[in-house]
């Protein structure tokens, strides 16, 4: 999901859909097992915290009067891939529990549907 806001045009939302649809083509993503890890059949779409640099944030430097620092867990600085594959599963939330917050995520059925039916592009010569 990119979130709920309006947009100026319509060039950002066209090259999302793009990149989205690419990644269904065979051969577009490193490791295809990726998609598989965000949207599963018998869990849905999970969705976990994103962090980002620096490991520290200080809020206060722009703006906020904030007294706290926020950190990105240590786990996932580890780079011990079971430990934060189970911080992620244990922090992340299935879509059903994010429709009443976002109801743009009620396309999930389709979404999952095209996911499954992803089979019609291997059987095209994409160049």
């Amino acid at each position: 999901s990119i979130g709920d806001y309006d947009l100026m045009g319509g060039e950002l939302p066209a090259m999302i859909v793009m990149e989205t649809v690419a990644r269904l083509i065979p051969g577009v993503l490193g490791k295809p097992e990726l998609l598989k890890e965000r949207v599963t059949k018998e869990k849905g779409f999970i969705e976990y915290p994103q962090y980002t640099r620096p490991p520290k944030f200080f809020p206060k430097k722009f703006g906020r009067a904030r007294p706290e620092v926020w950190r990105v867990p240590k786990v996932l600085l580890s780079g011990h891939h079971q430990k934060i594959e189970e911080w992620r599963k244990k922090h992340g939330k299935v879509v059903e529990e994010l429709r009443s917050s976002s109801p743009s995520l009620r396309s999930l059925r389709s979404l999952r549907s095209v996911i499954e039916n992803r089979a019609c592009f291997s059987r095209r010569r994409w160049r």
